[in-house]
């Protein structure tokens, strides 16, 4: 016999179920097969003596079953962060207050220099301020998570994400209070929202992390990207952030609106 002649298993899955293409049968377990050197087809022993033994003008046989095509799996496109909005920089007082503290106990307890203790207190109490800090912390103690991201798909708010095609509107609202007293005004802001309306009907409602406007003003610029897969709509009644809003109106040519606002001021000690 000049050529290769393979009996088939049940190893054999990927080879099992083939239609022979000179008979139409289906290839079945423990049927002899041939495969063509050339074009790797898959005959029945028998269709091989029927074309004598020759397949795409030659003779030569496989002396191996192939093997399965391997499947790639794509990976995941890792999403763009757009922007994200989370709470502005803790003050230093609390790494400080930590240095302090494990400074004292050193010298106290250890009875260590001057120095020394320093030293152990400056580690000790950066490592502290770190992981007080630290997501995994925050969520071993049951402290929510209120960040919130921009991706190039979604919006993710407390690890939940919301896909543009699953919103019907999102808005942000940030609402003014003015107060006279006899040596003047008192401006300040309540903090601002985020409001999401989903096409199913239910509806979110979060606090933005910070009230400062120089926090706020990249995340305004986010939400008008965002309105070119949805509508964005804009309630302010913080000056500065109402002209940038205003500016959003004639760059961007997405869907936009924004609410004339009942008063416009702004208190620059938030700022």
């Amino acid at each position: 016999m000049s050529y290769y002649s393979h009996q088939l298993n049940s190893s054999h899955s990927h080879i099992i179920g083939r239609i022979d293409p000179i008979t139409g049968d289906s290839i079945k377990e423990n049927d002899s097969v041939v495969f063509c050197f050339d074009c790797q087809s898959c005959f029945l022993e028998e269709s091989w003596n029927y074309m004598n033994n020759t397949h795409c003008r030659q003779n030569q046989t496989l002396n191996f079953v192939p093997l399965p095509v391997p499947k790639f799996i794509a990976k995941k496109k890792a999403q763009k962060l757009i922007v994200e909005l989370k709470k502005t920089m803790i003050s230093p007082f609390s790494s400080i207050i930590a240095i302090f503290f494990f400074t004292f106990m050193a010298s106290i307890f250890l009875q260590l220099s001057k120095i020394n203790s320093f030293v152990i207190g400056l580690f000790l109490g950066i490592w502290t301020d770190i992981l007080i800090k630290s997501k995994k912390f925050k969520n071993f103690v049951g402290i929510k998570n209120n960040e919130i991201r921009i991706y190039e798909t979604y919006i993710e708010l407390e690890d939940a994400k919301f896909f543009w095609n699953e919103i019907k509107q999102i808005k942000f609202v940030r609402k003014m209070y003015v107060t006279q007293h006899k040596k003047g005004e008192e401006i300040y802001s309540y903090p601002p929202k985020l409001k999401i309306e989903l096409k199913n009907g239910q509806h979110i409602e979060r606090k933005l992390p910070t009230k400062n406007y120089h926090s706020t003003k990249p995340f305004l610029f986010g939400l008008a990207w965002v309105s070119q897969f949805t509508s964005i709509y804009f309630d302010t009644e913080h000056e500065k952030e109402y002209r940038l809003i205003k500016s959003f109106d004639r760059n961007y040519q997405g869907n936009i609106k924004i609410e004339e606002p009942r008063q416009l001021t702004y208190n620059p000690e938030e700022n």
